[in-house]
């Protein structure tokens, strides 16, 4: 049911984006209030047992909504920005909850994770040129969500000491830059 209702939401922000002549954006934007409550939720709350829960609900949302060969647009509307602090990771300019901090992690052959596939390497010449750009620099850019098989879930690993959620990705188009 929630993955028909992602789907509707998916393809009707779609059609308004296509009006408005940009391509549509991030389609997550229709659960991610939920997905993000549970997980701010259950990083203050008291008892082990819910907090635990609440992180497998929203999981169990990713899960549905962030499937490996998706992939996610940085428009000129809500574009991706280099992430301060930390190579190979984009953050979205449009996204300002800072709980949970949310990051897209892009992997090369010389800086990635085990059990990411060499075929999911972002290619070494856009990644090198991401590495001269500043901290917060704008990119108009298209990343595919990759498997994790060590992550928290399918495509993505939660760090609650950090409150930090680590979509992974490949990042294979950017404009500008």
């Amino acid at each position: 049911m929630r993955r028909t209702i992602f789907w509707v939401l998916t393809i009707a922000l779609s059609w308004a984006a296509a009006e408005a002549e940009e391509p549509p954006g991030f389609p997550f934007d229709p659960l991610s209030s939920e997905v993000f409550d549970l997980l701010a939720e259950s990083a203050v709350d008291s008892c082990a047992i819910c907090a635990r829960e609440k992180r497998e609900e929203a999981f169990a949302l990713l899960d549905e909504c962030l499937l490996p060969g998706d992939v996610l647009r940085g428009t000129e509307r809500c574009p991706f920005l280099v992430a301060t602090g930390n190579e190979n990771e984009l953050c979205l300019a449009c996204f300002t909850r800072e709980d949970p901090r949310l990051t897209f992690r892009y992997h090369t052959a010389a800086n990635h994770y085990v059990g990411i596939a060499r075929g999911d390497f972002t290619a070494d010449s856009l990644a090198g040129r991401l590495l001269l750009l500043p901290p917060d620099t704008l990119l108009v850019a298209d990343i595919r969500i990759i498997p994790f098989p060590y992550g928290s879930g399918e495509t993505f690993l939660y760090q609650p000491s950090g409150s930090h959620l680590q979509i992974q990705c490949e990042l294979f188009r950017v404009d500008g830059p």
